[in-house]
């Protein structure tokens, strides 16, 4: 008999139901997820022997040390070295996925001019114009200052009538240089971490990617200080703070000047939210529980460091011999409108912190790897090398006792049409191609010299003194297999700070609350879940 309506509908109901019963949606997509990893613009591992290489994270100021493995000698994952003497087996959330980040769908491959890609000999000459108009009111702002391509920026400036070498204070850095300076210290002070006992916080990040992230949850993990978290809004860290003082917003230094002693608790208390009692129970326990390490960036923050004496003592700011030379001046210095030309490496501020200091025809040449961030506002985007395809080198950061130096080698080719930053500069200067490899070689000519400190070898775990190396070429073998060097810590000397009678207004780094443009697939989800910052406080 002829099928009827009924029986088609039956029919196609009973298919409906029957089909997730069946291999065949669980077969397509099975295919499907195969195809998609399969594109042709997707990067996918070589087949090849493993091993292993160490290098330094060239990413932020931490400058912490990595385990990279490799299969047929490209990165394809990322550990943190377990006894490494700056980062102590620490990483932040974007160093897991650096190796990531050369595949990056925002990634630059060739120059930009006003938002329209060009060729570099284009840009070149661009730039060149624009350097022949603003003469000497120009401007190298740095991200990571200290290093070797340092030099050759603050070498570019010279040459064209410049000392505007600037670079962004990160939170929390901000105490530190105005003890330096009150104290009239030639060298710069870090912060002793492991020996406080107490650290109040102002707003700083402290268990939030701070600093160098591995040594600050260390000393965090095996309880070596009291946490107290003073902050206007909840943050990661002070919900793991041990005592979080929720105060009004901008009443920090209200709340300093009054565990100084300069203003009295019930003062302090009409301005700042806490009642007198906290306030005083505070004060106590600053006095009882020290070592007490106060961070800020608040003036009213560096006096009562004073106040606690904690400057030159365990467990409060010390002098470390720095390797680094004339530091780099603060943004902050720069009037708002007063630049022509400004040259930036991504991710070194954000844009609208920049733009107020270029005047109405001001020009911005923006060195980045990727076609975001700081690259969207810049007339002109140089593209950069990313992460693990050039040469570099990294210093001590801010909060260390020690200086330290180590070398990044290029574990990966860069594409054609990119130029790290300082060999643009050479080919605008008419630099020789060899003078990035001339100054790095000086500079461990120098360590070698001094014969102080001692090399951290990464694959054995051992120290070897400088002084034991008969010459600098092979201590620039050691530093080029992930070596690191680190100087003698200076012993604990209690300096003597001038306190100025007006303490003026604090200077709010602008990268207080910046990241990175863009972040690896892997450390976003790490990052989203914990609310991580990374330590780029960029």
């Amino acid at each position: 008999m002829k099928p009827t309506r009924r029986d088609l509908i039956t029919l196609g109901a009973g298919a409906v139901v029957a089909l997730p019963f069946t291999p065949l949606p669980w077969k397509l997509l099975d295919d499907s997820a195969i195809w998609t990893q399969n594109w042709p613009w997707i990067p996918t591992p070589a087949r090849g022997e493993p091993s292993t290489k160490f290098t330094a994270c060239t990413l932020c100021p931490a400058a912490c040390g990595l385990k990279v493995r490799c299969i047929a000698g490209k990165p394809v994952g990322i550990a943190p070295v377990a006894a490494h003497p700056v980062s102590r087996g620490g990483l932040c959330a974007l160093a897991f996925g650096a190796h990531q980040l050369p595949w990056h769908p925002a990634r630059l491959k060739q120059p930009l001019l006003r938002g329209q890609a060009t060729t570099m000999d284009k840009a070149q000459a661009a730039v060149a114009a624009e350097l022949k108009r603003a003469g000497a009111n120009m401007a190298f702002l740095d991200a990571r200052p200290g290093r070797t391509a340092s030099t050759l920026y603050r070498r570019f400036l010279q040459a064209n009538g410049s000392d505007r070498y600037l670079t962004v204070a990160r939170s929390g850095e901000g105490a530190g240089n105005l003890l330096r300076q009150w104290s009239g210290s030639p060298d710069p002070l870090g912060i002793d971490i492991e020996n406080a006992k107490t650290i109040l916080s102002f707003g700083v990040p402290v268990l939030d990617g701070w600093a160098t992230p591995g040594r600050v949850l260390a000393a965090w993990k095996k309880k070596g200080f009291r946490l107290i978290q003073v902050d206007s809004v909840s943050t990661t860290t002070a919900g793991l703070a041990d005592r979080w003082l929720l105060i009004e917003p901008g009443s920090e230094a209200a709340l300093a000047q009054a565990l100084a002693g300069t203003i009295t608790a019930g003062e302090a208390a009409r301005t700042t939210g806490l009642s007198a009692t906290l306030i005083e129970d505070t004060a106590r326990e600053l006095a009882a529980s020290g070592p007490a390490l106060v961070l800020g960036d608040d003036p009213a923050v560096a006096a009562l460091n004073v106040h606690l004496q904690n400057v030159g003592r365990a467990g409060g700011y010390l002098s470390r011999r720095g390797i680094a030379g004339t530091p780099a001046l603060p943004l902050e210095a720069v009037a708002d409108g007063s630049l022509e030309l400004l040259f930036a490496e991504d991710d070194a501020a954000p844009w609208e912190v920049l733009k107020k200091k270029l005047s109405p025809t001001g020009y911005l040449v923006c060195f980045s790897a990727y076609n975001a961030g700081l690259a969207n506002h810049a007339p002109c985007v140089i593209p950069v090398p990313a992460n693990l395809e050039s040469a570099d080198d990294a210093v001590e950061p801010f909060d260390a006792l020690a200086a330290s130096y180590s070398v990044a080698q290029a574990l990966l080719p860069a594409p054609q049409g990119v130029a790290a930053a300082h060999a643009f500069l050479g080919r605008l200067a008419g630099w020789a191609e060899d003078e990035y490899t001339t100054a790095q070689a000086k500079r461990v000519e120098a360590i070698h010299a001094a014969k102080r400190g001692s090399i951290f070898d990464p694959a054995a775990g051992t120290t070897t003194a400088v002084a034991e190396f008969k010459e600098a070429a092979k201590l620039q073998e050691a530093l080029q297999q992930g070596g690191c060097w680190q100087d003698d810590a200076a012993a604990p000397k209690l300096l003597n700070c001038t306190v100025p009678a007006t303490l003026g207004k604090a200077m709010v780094a602008p990268g207080n609350n910046w990241t990175a443009a863009v972040m690896p697939p892997l450390a976003t989800k790490i990052y989203q879940e914990s609310t991580l910052r990374t330590t780029r406080e960029i």
